[in-house]
């Protein structure tokens, strides 16, 4: 196994630290809380929170019992989840990115074809008995998992992979397929995110206005240079350009982005993916985030290091503010996503990786008690189920309940330890 990049060794610590102070800070002390993450920097029409959940939420602790006809609030909350979290996802889109379109792409072949059922099977059965549980556990439940649907199918990249290192050790083939299963439930759920979880009534019209900032900084950065290069090893029109231009092309165009999707209804999260297969990048494939990728200076890669320390600034304070739930919270909704994190997850994954082994053969290395800790450890997922709680249930109950279950999912690592004793897996590294 390839060294993989320092940012994803320290995000668990980060997220890990952010988690337990929200935690803390909203248990202990609630209403300081609330006043910092929710203080209303600005109100609006189309940037923030709705205006109608804010004012029920947190506009008590302001004195405001009326916002006329206002319809966003923008928070210190909505910039770290809403905003901020577009930096986070674009780094994991780059990975994918790359992955699905370099030649030996950890995406593409017949190798990736185990961890792409592991990754269907994971996402099907996690929100299977995840709606299936809340069916049968009451309306309640069944009114939050409905509109939640999605919160486990996502797996945690980082704690994952740190866990998994400390299990299989960082020379064990199943690190490989960990990595690979995690950055595909990345991809779909992104794709869930943009189909299924609008923030604001859709208007598809406003997405030309990406489509025209990729295809611009793609023509003037990339194609252009490349034609007046075409025949010239030395690439002096392409290199001019890079050095004189650098990422502001790049960073104007992800800007121009992000208003589009954002004005589109689509989640401002996402509003940095349609610019990133603009980018210029390697031409070969180190695996997903290789530490070799840091002496690479292509326009892509460049700007993953220059968003590290931004993202990891990000998952922190998302920590702290998605975690920041009141414990008493915690209702049957909560036991349901819990269940399908830590028990639906592992099932579908082993399931879905043993369907596509009948077919594409098994991974070397990769043996099946190997498989049943890689399904335990995809059980671990903090991030995503954060992330989309709040996204669909935001400023509520039914939202900060489910976000106590995703909390719970951290046991999943102990699980996989447990598992990985009892069934002798071998650590090598």
């Amino acid at each position: 196994m390839y060294r993989v990049w320092t940012y994803v060794a320290n995000t668990p610590l980060l997220l890990l630290l952010g988690m337990a102070l929200g935690l803390g800070w909203a248990n202990l002390a609630p209403v300081s809380f609330t006043f910092v993450t929710e203080f209303p920097l600005l109100f609006g029409s189309w940037i923030g929170r709705d205006a109608g959940l804010w004012l029920g939420a947190a506009g008590g602790a302001f004195g405001i019992d009326d916002l006329g006809d206002v319809d966003r609030v923008l928070t210190p909350a909505y910039l770290v989840a809403d905003i901020g979290m577009a930096i986070v996802f674009a780094m994991a889109a780059k990975e994918a990115w790359e992955a699905a379109i370099l030649r030996q792409g950890a995406l593409r072949g017949r190798r990736a074809m185990v961890p792409l059922g592991a990754t269907l099977g994971g996402a099907t059965a996690a929100a299977g008995l995840f709606l299936a549980l809340s069916a049968v556990l009451g309306s309640d439940a069944w009114d939050a998992a409905s509109r939640a649907w999605a919160a486990p199918v996502s797996t945690d990249v980082a704690l994952t992979w740190i866990a998994g290192r400390a299990i299989f050790g960082a020379r064990h083939p199943a690190m490989r397929m960990l990595l690979v299963l995690a950055v595909a439930d990345d991809v779909l759920a992104f794709a869930i995110l943009a189909l299924f979880f609008p923030a604001a009534p859709v208007a598809p019209g406003w997405l030309i206005l990406p489509a025209l900032a990729a295809a611009t900084v793609w023509l003037a950065c990339v194609a252009w240079p490349a034609r007046r290069d075409r025949g010239n090893p030395a690439r002096p029109a392409t290199t001019r350009v890079r050095r004189r231009m650098g990422l502001w092309p790049y960073a104007l165009a992800a800007a121009v982005s992000w208003v589009g999707v954002t004005r589109a209804g689509l989640h401002p999260a996402l509003g940095l993916l349609p610019i990133v297969p603009a980018f210029p990048h390697a031409t070969r494939a180190f695996g997903l985030f290789a530490e070799a990728e840091r002496f690479l200076h292509d326009p892509l890669n460049r700007a993953q290091r220059a968003l590290r320390s931004p993202a990891e600034i990000v998952l922190f304070l998302f920590a702290v503010v998605a975690a920041g739930v009141p414990l008493g919270a915690v209702d049957a909704s909560s036991g349901a996503l819990w269940a399908a994190l830590v028990l639906g997850k592992p099932v579908g994954v082993v399931l879905g990786a043993w369907a596509m082994i009948a077919v594409a053969g098994p991974l070397r290395g990769v043996a099946a008690r190997d498989l049943v800790v890689i399904g335990a450890l995809a059980g671990c997922a903090v991030t995503w189920p954060l992330f989309l709680s709040n996204a669909a249930l935001p400023l509520s109950a039914e939202g900060a309940a489910l976000r106590i279950g995703a909390l719970g999912s951290l046991v999943a690592v102990l699980v996989a330890a447990v598992l990985a004793r009892a069934l002798g897996v071998a650590r090598r590294g």
